[in-house]
């Protein structure tokens, strides 16, 4: 509603400036939809988190299309968004609607604990070892020392690579971590308290 008030009441926005915006309110309306249907006809939260529906999905359209859906709730709050990718275009198979779910939560997480005119930066990187590296940094109000160790450890990472695993309850994170397991990648988070936080999302190529 923030968007919509502010194109209803600033006269100063340019026409393409207002095209823009709602551009950005009609694609996230239908994306939210269409989440709002799968979770009603697909049941996928709870007992339905392991099974998945693959298609083959370019990768870096993909998550750029999320970043896309999350501008107009940044822009709000002048928050800088940036989307990087090592590929031009990638091919994996996926879980369409799972994976929106997870990467939609973490940015819109990001957004949200990120203070005015901070940034947030999606990153699709390789790692040493080959795989898929998705990073959604933010440089907003970071995670207490006193929160880390109610973080989960995701079933398929190395305990020793990151003790701290994510955050279990609330925000979404929870679902996330399901999803991401379902796709037999491995999720961690870096967090500082008041510098900001980077959540990873490792997932194996070829899949």
């Amino acid at each position: 509603m923030g968007l919509i008030t502010i194109l209803l009441e600033d006269d100063s926005l340019e026409e393409d400036e207002r095209t823009e915006m709602l551009e950005l309110i009609k694609s996230g309306s239908e994306k939210l939809l269409e989440l709002v249907k799968d979770l009603l006809d697909k049941e996928i939260v709870g007992s339905d988190f392991g099974t998945l529906n693959l298609e083959e999905t370019d990768i870096v359209a993909f998550a750029n299309e999320v970043v896309q859906n999350n501008r107009a709730k940044a822009a709000l709050k002048k928050i800088k968004m940036n989307f990087m990718s090592d590929w031009d275009e990638l091919m994996m198979n996926i879980d369409r609607d799972k994976m929106y779910y997870a990467l939609n939560t973490l940015i819109s997480n990001a957004v949200k604990f990120t203070i005015s005119e901070g940034q947030v930066s999606v990153q699709l990187t390789r790692s040493k070892q080959g795989s898929l590296i998705v990073k959604v940094k933010d440089n907003g109000i970071g995670i207490p020392n006193s929160m880390l160790p109610n973080f989960l450890i995701s079933s398929h990472k190395d305990q020793a690579k990151n003790p701290t695993g994510i955050l279990g309850i609330g925000l979404g994170l929870e679902e996330v971590q399901s999803y991401v397991d379902a796709h037999e990648g491995i999720i961690w988070v870096e967090s500082e308290e008041n510098k900001g936080t980077t959540f990873f999302i490792e997932l194996q190529l070829g899949n």
